[in-house]
């Protein structure tokens, strides 16, 4: 569709105003009839006025010349041509682009003013007008115009971000973008959709996630939206040096530099600070290559080089799944931390109100709200905070707020956590409460209950709870998170904010 054109000046046109203009008594006795002659048989012209049929702009037939007194008085005979009375003369002028009529829309184009199935005037991204959001181009060079899907390339945009839209025989066709396209808020991830558009991809097999970078070169898509960071855990700064001693403190890796002398799968490490390198250690027999490590077997070559293969299996069981004994040559058996986290909430900050939660009251029909809401309340996460409990002498209230999650499959633990105020009238011990639990969706798992909180455990700052919960029982099923409050016969508000559910899994 092309830009809308700036609107055509108003054309009009005085209709048989002749020099010696007749009065209207003489008027009556002197007009043409309708096949251009004189009512007596004479010429057309009488008195100095022209009189005949509609000429080409608009005007009625037998309207020529007439006086008016306002603009009933003057009639078009063509469509999209509006008759006014000016100056007690009938003018007639074209209607403006896009006024409606009889067949559909007038096309404001001076003099061939008519009216036409539909008109190109629309900028991209809106249908022109008479046409739809499936067929939203007008052809106006088609004769009548008829609505397209597209004429060009131009005519289409993308249906969503990371998608390109050519026209083909008057229709769009939508394809995605390769995989790591640029987006408006990172890369595309090589799909078609509302969520195709992301901050990076977890491909490790880059050694830097795409759309990270070397400070930061892992996507940990266990939050949403995905975002980059130096590590999660010591696999991910496996700089595929064996010289280097890999781990991740904090989100950063760092690289201890192995001690010279220490045996390598080719050889020893040289121990230089920035430039570690495994060194050919050549040898005469299998036991010159002796690394001092029981787990591993070593091999001089038929090339007189060292060769080391190591052996899991004659580890002890170190008894974490998370971190079991790993065989590494010239050490031996050690500790290695095999575990990655999944954050499993939707909004557990509630910055998108209720999105993800299920809420159920027996009084209200909300229970996320402005912080402002409350004049002394300051959330923990800005902007909201969800609010159980309530209750007061005539209004007894319960109500829960609940999220069902898919557990990992490998997960040992789930870390929960969250902040809570607890805000009381006076009322005897026990006497309100909230409860929080983990509830299974699966018949074969259990319930647990996690902490009851009540309204003598008043709280008028933000206060953290956390706990750590065996979970392998839930590994690979859903889970729901609940937070259920009472208030009766006396008010108590239990405010909730930063949930956080984390799943711990392993893999061995």
């Amino acid at each position: 569709m092309q830009p809308s054109v700036v609107a055509l000046a108003a054309m009009t046109l005085a209709i048989g105003c002749g020099q010696g203009r007749e009065t209207n008594s003489s008027k009556a006795n002197t007009t043409g009839s309708l096949d251009g002659t004189g009512g007596n048989g004479t010429s057309g012209t009488t008195g100095g006025m022209t009189t005949g049929k509609s000429d080409s702009m608009g005007g009625q037939a037998g309207d020529v010349g007439v006086e008016c007194r306002d603009d009933s008085d003057c009639t078009a005979a063509r469509e999209c041509f509006a008759a006014t009375c000016t100056a007690g003369i009938c003018l007639y002028s074209p209607m403006s682009r896009g006024t409606a009529c009889a067949t559909g829309f007038c096309n404001g184009a001076g003099n061939a003013v008519r009216c036409v199935p539909c008109v190109d005037d629309a900028g991209s991204g809106r249908p022109d007008t008479g046409c739809s959001s499936e067929a939203p181009v007008c052809d106006s060079r088609a004769s009548p115009p008829v609505c397209l899907g597209c004429r060009q390339d131009s005519d289409c945009s993308g249906a969503v971000e990371c998608s390109y839209s050519r026209c083909v025989d008057s229709v769009c066709e939508s394809t995605a973008l390769p995989r790591g396209s640029l987006c408006g808020r990172g890369i595309c991830n090589g799909e078609m959709g509302e969520t195709s558009c992301v901050t990076c991809i977890d491909d490790a097999a880059t050694g830097i996630d795409m759309g990270c970078n070397a400070q930061e070169p892992v996507c940990n898509t266990s939050v949403e939206p995905a975002l980059c960071t130096g590590c999660m855990q010591a696999a991910d700064c496996d700089d595929n040096n064996d010289c280097t001693s890999d781990s991740c403190n904090e989100g950063v890796c760092e690289h201890a530099t192995i001690v010279d002398g220490t045996p390598c799968p080719g050889g020893y490490c040289n121990g230089i600070p920035g430039m570690e390198a495994c060194l050919t250690r050549y040898c005469q027999t299998d036991a010159s290559c002796d690394d001092g490590a029981t787990c591993t077997s070593e091999t001089c070559t038929d090339d007189l080089v060292c060769l080391y293969t190591t052996d899991d299996s004659q580890c002890p069981d170190s008894g974490d799944v998370c971190r079991p004994n790993r065989c590494t040559v010239g050490t031996g058996c050690q500790q290695v931390d095999i575990s990655r986290s999944f954050d499993l909430l939707t909004n557990g900050n509630f910055e998108a109100g209720e999105t993800g939660w299920t809420v159920m009251s027996a009084n209200y029909d909300q229970l996320i709200f402005p912080e402002d809401y409350i004049p002394t309340l300051r959330s923990h996460s800005y902007p909201n905070v969800a609010w159980l409990g309530g209750g007061d002498a005539e209004l007894d209230e319960s109500n829960s707020l609940s999220q069902t999650v898919s557990v990992p499959s490998g997960t040992v633990r789930l870390e929960l956590s969250f902040f809570y105020q607890i805000r009381a009238d006076e009322l005897p011990d026990n006497h309100n409460h909230m409860q929080v639990k983990l509830l299974a969706v699966d018949s074969n798992q259990t319930d647990r209950d996690i902490v009851t909180l009540y309204n003598q455990d008043a709280a008028f700052a933000w206060a953290k709870f956390q706990v750590t919960v065996e979970a392998s029982e839930w590994a690979g099923h859903d889970l729901t998170l609940e937070f259920s409050g009472t208030g009766i016969d006396g008010h108590t508000s239990f405010f909730v904010d930063s949930v956080s559910l984390v799943a711990v899994a392993c893999h061995q």
